[in-house]
């Protein structure tokens, strides 16, 4: 079982003329206190940009069994999680570079937020965000009642 994270907080970042995004300080060393590299792995979640820790994305892969000749839904699910994953090393000054394919697909800004959420990174357009955050707010009431059993006893 992977590490939690904690990974906290939102930060507004800008994507330079070059491509690259700088991972905030604060974020690169929480990561590298529990144990993970200079690499983070680029996945499309559901058309969103998620941004997980190598180490810990690879132990939780790792769990993915499927048959020696695999099914058609597994292929599927093979190819839509790791067929457009890239591998994202961040430079001396922290910078991650993101291509032009990954920039266009992700219909990203230049003026992004850098969303953390416990065990990985979001990139999320500023206004996209912005009315994210009104819908989560409305919606948090229901989404503890409905995650109430995992999410562990209250005061714990």
């Amino acid at each position: 079982m992977s590490p939690w994270f904690p990974l906290i907080g939102e930060h507004e970042l800008t994507i330079d003329e070059k491509g690259r995004l700088l991972v905030p300080v604060e974020v690169r060393k929480r990561l590298e206190a529990f144990g993970e590299s200079d690499v983070l792995v680029l996945m499309n979640m559901g058309g969103r940009a998620f941004l997980y820790p190598e180490k810990s994305h690879l132990a939780r892969v790792g769990h993915v069994k499927v048959g020696i000749i695999p099914s058609l839904s597994e292929q599927q699910l093979l190819r839509a999680l790791f067929g457009p994953a890239s591998r994202l090393q961040w430079d001396k000054q922290g910078r991650i570079l993101l291509s032009p394919k990954t920039v266009g697909s992700f219909k990203l800004d230049r003026e992004i937020m850098l969303v953390c959420a416990g065990d990985h990174l979001e990139l999320w357009n500023r206004p996209d965000w912005e009315a994210e955050q009104q819908k989560l707010a409305e919606m948090m009431p229901d989404l503890i009642a409905a995650m109430a059993d995992r999410l562990g006893p209250a005061g714990a």
